[in-house]
Formats: structure tokens, sequence, C-alpha cells
């Protein structure tokens, strides 16, 4: 199935970018505005990997139809979670986020704040980084390089040992893949909710539309203020 929509949505995606882009440069909005929305985007990412991860790696996954081989591709990953650097490639690995960022594109097209397409940009960007991200989480210390086991000590992705958790069996704790800063949040509501209800999937729907709101929502100062305090709080 991967190999039949991976170009067309690439080129799609592609073009995402390319008029996004122009409506950035034809419209720029503050770089003060612009800044706040890529780092909402980063956390945004991570938050979103995490919830993701909740919901395919669920065992109840496999009887909805639409997800259920996302579901088993998931869930068998814990049974070689080498196996996406060993026998996928770099390409492989990155062109399943297409399809999700071309309907993206279409969700923002319609609006007039160039602001969405400053949060579609960043997620373009995040979600290429996040799949990265937990593919060099199982790349062998010798393999990795300097640069991004460096990236993993500072946190900015997710380190090798941290997630090296996740792969323990139940598998209930530790599910983001960007950074891993949004795991400790995730794992209290995780211990709250459970990891086996279907409600997560409302949650992770709510989550991929944070970066379109807050791009509406930089329209006025208190709502960019309302903005920075949420992304605090997330924060911390």
């Amino acid at each position: 199935m991967q190999a039949q929509y991976s170009s067309k949505f690439t080129i799609l995606m592609s073009l995402g970018i390319v008029w996004s882009l122009y409506r950035i440069i034809t419209e720029p909005p503050s770089w003060q505005a612009m800044l706040i929305m890529v780092v909402l985007c980063y956390f945004v990412t991570d938050m979103v990997s995490g919830l993701l991860h909740i919901i395919l790696d669920n065992p109840r996954s496999l009887d909805i139809k639409f997800i259920a081989p996302l579901a088993q591709g998931f869930q068998n990953h814990h049974n070689d979670p080498e196996k996406i650097f060993r026998e996928l490639t770099l390409y492989q690995h990155l062109y399943v986020m297409h399809l999700p960022l071309t309907l993206f594109f279409f969700a923002v097209l319609p609006f007039n704040n160039p602001l969405v397409f400053v949060a579609y940009l960043s997620m373009v960007a995040m979600l290429h980084l996040m799949q990265m991200s937990h593919r060099w989480a199982h790349v062998p210390d010798a393999q990795r390089g300097s640069f991004v086991t460096s990236l993993q000590k500072v946190r900015f992705i997710i380190p090798y040992g941290s997630h090296a958790k996740h792969h323990v069996d139940p598998y209930d704790h530790d599910f983001c893949i960007m950074s891993g800063l949004c795991n400790k949040p995730l794992n209290g509501m995780a211990k709250l909710l459970g990891v086996r209800t279907h409600g997560w999937i409302l949650v992770f729907l709510l989550m991929c539309f944070v970066p379109i709101g807050a791009g509406l929502a930089m329209l006025t100062p208190v709502a960019l203020m309302a903005t920075v305090w949420t992304l605090v709080f997330f924060i911390w």
C-alpha cells in the first residue's frame, strides 16, 4: 500500500510547502508569532506522537478496520525494534507522514491567516524530524554519529536509552518519540485513564488541530498571551 501512494502524496505535500512559503513571504507574520508557532508545533508533535502510539499499541485497535494495518505494524515493531532502520530505507520511513501532511494542507488551505501556513510548514519539519528521531532511537551507538548523539543528549530528540523503556512489556508508558519531553504528563494521563480505551482517538484528533487553532488565536494580543501561557503550562 505504501508504494502505491508514496509518490503522489509526496508531490501534493511539496505543493503545499511551496504554497505555504508563498503565503508567508507575501504576507509575513511577526517573527515572534512565527517563533512561538514553531516551538508550539515542536511540543505538539511530541505529544501527538505519544497519543498516536497509545492508540496503535492498543490491541483493541486491531478491531478497527481503518487503523488495523497501522496498529499491527506498531505492535509488530515491539518484536523487532531495530527493523525500522535495518530493513526500511530512509524515504520509506519518512513518507508515511506525507498522507497526513497532505490532508493537513487541505485543512488549512481555506484560511487567510498566514500563521496557519507557518503551522503547516512547522508540522512538515516536525513530523519528519519525529520519524528521524524514532529511527535514530533504534540505531546502535556506532552508527548514529556524534551530531545525532549530541541532539539526543540535550533531549532535542528522544535519547536511545529513554525510548528503550517503552519497549518493555506491557508497553504502557513512555510513548512519545519526538523528544520524550511530554512523556511525564502523558504517562500520568495513561495511568489515570488506562491505555486500552478508544477515548485516546478523540484526544489525538483534538491535539492535531492545536497548531491551526493557535494560528487563528494569534490574531489578537490577548489570545497570543493565552497561547504563550498554555505552552508554558504544557511544558512544565
